[in-house]
């Protein structure tokens, strides 16, 4: 059963102005032995195991089921689990995939602006520390399925909710996980 859901949102200046914007968010259910990414990806959102990618915004990927691999320009080839959110920093190199054997449901957002930079930086979220262990947590979880949710509406408010939404599951990531506050 396909329970992919996805959506792509044209940044305006508006949206800037607003300091915290998504340019996309979704879900999708990979398979065992499916191909990695399950759907074709927007100029700038594609890549592949081989090449990677760079984005120039952040993302947050929640991974709910199965396992995988992560890696980027600040550390090596990562194992990542079920419980895990890898974190994706503007202007970084880095590629992930599920493990063939597996597959995996990952939740993502995309999203950047001043405000989120600023939030980001100061939840002491760390390049050298990308994948942070948050666990099975049903309010986050929620938090990313509403924010899919919310991008398959038509109406003009969708950027205003979308960018609330994304800063609900920062705010969630923020408050579950310790070294987003403690530093350590």
């Amino acid at each position: 059963m396909n329970h992919d859901i996805y959506a792509y949102l044209q940044k305006s200046p508006a949206d800037e102005t607003r300091g915290l914007y998504v340019t996309t968010a979704g879900i999708a259910s990979v398979s065992a032995g499916s191909p990695y990414p399950p759907h074709q990806h927007p100029v700038g959102y594609q890549f592949d195991w081989q090449h990677g990618r760079v984005l120039q915004d952040y993302a947050l990927v929640y991974i709910t089921r199965g396992e995988g691999t992560f890696e980027s320009h600040d550390i090596s080839r990562k194992r990542v689990q079920a419980g895990d959110l890898i974190v994706v920093f503007p202007g970084k190199w880095h590629r992930y995939a599920p493990s063939p054997k597996t597959g995996w449901d990952e939740h993502w957002v995309v999203f950047g602006g001043d405000f989120a930079t600023r939030l980001m930086a100061n939840a002491l979220f760390d390049p050298s520390r990308p994948v942070l262990r948050v666990g099975a947590n049903e309010t986050l979880h929620n938090a990313f399925t509403e924010l899919a949710a919310i991008l398959q509406e038509t109406t003009p408010s969708v950027p205003s909710l979308a960018a609330a939404a994304a800063h609900r599951i920062i705010a969630l990531v923020i408050h579950t996980h310790p070294l987003c506050t403690s530093g350590t």
